[in-house]
């Protein structure tokens, strides 16, 4: 019973309510407070701009800008020694400028001038003749530079110098530039230069009250400008003040040949002369033909020479008749002599100021240029040629024209020819829209049938960006009397070329009567006789009236014929443009 009172008396005692701890609470608003604390310091923390500097080990030295770009390419050299790479030269400056190896020359063309520069001296040229520049270009391992003063004299660009950093800001012939200074009402605090339109972003540099910069663009309140050391970076809008503004003055390109900026529609014949010239007393009477193109001057040797057929006569009669002489040079057709007189600046230059000379000689209005035949490797060499020879003979007001062929697969016949570059170069691009089939081809068929001079004119058009007011289109005056014969149940075939009085002789022969062909837009007649069959896709009054119409609806620059003795006397009549 003693023992039933003890646990009864223990058990109310274990019972009893404790007094309340207040150190969980504690803790808890301790935690509550530092949490809040944080998130205050977050808070403020994110409000406040970045105070960090940008990286500068990766910036380029002597940094190059443009029109308020970094260009990515550091130059050498300051005052009259100042280089800049040839990269940077051909990515924005001069896209055409190349360095030569094999003659050590970086050449710099453009629409008004030639220009070369050695990097083993100061000798060079300038539009045709010698010319010491004070200064050479420099190769630096994989690296070539050019010197700025050369670009400056070819007025194609101006360039700022930055003292204290060697940074370079590049304007261009036209380019208007904002002047400004930083405005700070405090002028012993300063502002932060941000490298990107943003608070957050990292200081690029701390600029001072008054400092001048350029202003370049807007980015909602944030400007982009560059600082008196040439840096590139974004302040607040309400931070800058726009001065006066700085123009550099506009160059004005060389001015084209008369008939180019008269947009005279060219109306062209081949003049085809083999060994001696044609007596202009036999010339038939063509009116509407405007230019004459004798084959004259041919590639001599590797040496780039030039030998020439001119004959004073045949200047003479066009000069009566009121006709244009743009006298035609060719590369003979050889490639090996071809690459070779193409290979250096100083083979080239020797062709190009030969036929300078016979220009000036013969008083020629313009030259096309005929190169056949040529190595696809020559493709760039040939396209150099051409830039280099435009601005010397825009000089002297002669138009520069080209012959190239329709676009196939033939390296030698074809793919050599760059014809987007050399449709930039050139007044004229003459698209020889002929030998469809040509005279070795293994099938019959017509030599320029319509739908195919139209898609060898619009390819070039559409595919190389040439305009069509540049484009003139080739038209033959022969046909081909193709023969095919049976061997072993396969066809052979084989072709003779004929002018169009020959052609209307063959018709009366077999008494023919053509009929005419829509698919190819021209005559047709064939003829068998012991066994060959004889076919024939006529060029007549017929397909060159096609073309000519097809040639006016394209808006191209003109046509030409090819050649002058394969027509009749009835052609002339309807040939003009």
């Amino acid at each position: 019973m003693g023992n039933s009172n003890m646990s009864r008396h223990m058990s109310r005692s274990t019972n009893k309510p404790k007094p309340k701890s207040r150190r969980g609470g504690c803790l808890f608003l301790l935690f509550g407070l530092c949490l809040l604390g944080f998130s205050v310091w977050q808070g403020w923390k994110g409000w406040l701009p970045n105070q960090d500097y940008a990286d500068t080990k990766l910036v380029v030295k002597q940094a190059i800008t443009w029109n308020g770009e970094a260009s990515g390419y550091g130059a050498k050299g300051s005052g009259e020694g100042l280089l800049i790479p040839l990269k940077a030269v051909q990515e924005r400056i001069m896209p055409t400028a190349i360095y030569e190896e094999r003659s050590k020359l970086v050449i710099l063309t453009n629409q008004s001038h030639v220009a070369a520069v050695s990097t083993e001296g100061d000798k060079g040229w300038l539009d045709g003749d010698m010319k010491n520049w004070g200064i050479g270009a420099q190769v630096a391992g994989d690296q070539v530079y050019v010197p700025a003063k050369v670009l400056e004299e070819l007025q194609v660009a101006t360039f700022k110098e930055f003292a204290d950093t060697g940074n370079i800001r590049i304007t261009f012939p036209g380019d208007t530039i904002q002047i400004g200074k930083i405005k700070q009402e405090d002028k012993t605090n300063t502002i932060a230069m941000r490298y990107h339109p943003e608070k957050k972003a990292p200081i690029v540099r701390d600029l001072s009250a008054d400092t001048a910069i350029t202003i370049w663009s807007k980015q909602e309140d944030w400007v982009l400008i560059q600082d008196d050391g040439g840096r590139l970076g974004y302040v607040r809008e309400d931070e800058v003040e726009s001065l006066e503004k700085e123009s550099t003055p506009k160059v004005e390109p060389l001015s084209p040949p008369q008939f180019v900026e008269e947009e005279i529609p060219v109306s062209l014949a081949w003049e085809a002369v083999y060994s001696r010239n044609p007596n202009p007393d036999s010339l038939p009477d063509m009116p509407g033909i405007n230019v004459i193109s004798p084959t004259w001057f041919s590639l001599q040797d590797n040496e780039g020479n030039v030998s020439s057929k001119a004959d004073r006569r045949l200047i003479d009669w066009a000069k009566e008749e009121g006709k244009y002489v743009w006298a035609l040079f060719s590369n003979s057709f050889e490639p090996e002599r071809t690459t070779e007189a193409l290979s250096s600046f100083e083979r080239r230059d020797r062709s190009i100021r030969q036929l300078l000379a016979y220009a000036e000689q013969y008083k020629l209005d313009g030259i096309n240029i005929d190169y056949e035949n040529v190595n696809v490797e020559d493709r760039d060499n040939l396209t150099q040629f051409v830039r280099e020879l435009t601005p010397l003979f825009h000089m002297k007001g002669l138009v520069v024209s080209i012959d190239v062929t329709a676009k196939s697969s033939s390296g030698r016949w074809s793919q050599f020819l760059d014809r987007k570059a050399l449709g930039t170069a050139v007044d004229y691009m003459m698209v020889m829209a002929y030998d469809e089939h040509w005279a070795a081809s293994p099938k019959s068929g017509s030599v320029s049938s319509l739908p195919w001079a139209k898609s060898a004119v619009a390819r070039i058009i559409e595919e190389d960006n040439v305009p069509a007011h540049k484009m003139v289109l080739g038209m033959p005056l022969y046909t081909r009397i193709w023969s095919e014969t049976s061997e072993a149940g396969e066809t052979k075939v084989k072709s003779e070329s004929v002018g169009m009085r020959s052609i209307k002789e063959w018709l009366e022969k077999y008494k023919l009567t053509p009929t005419f062909s829509e698919q190819e837009g021209q005559h047709y007649a064939e003829v068998t006789e012991k066994g060959v069959k004889q076919r024939v896709w006529i060029e007549d009054e017929t397909s060159i009236k096609a073309r000519i119409k097809m040639a006016r609806e394209l808006n191209l620059g003109g046509v030409a014929v090819w050649a002058r003795a394969l027509g009749d006397d009835d052609i002339w009549k309807i040939i003009h443009y």
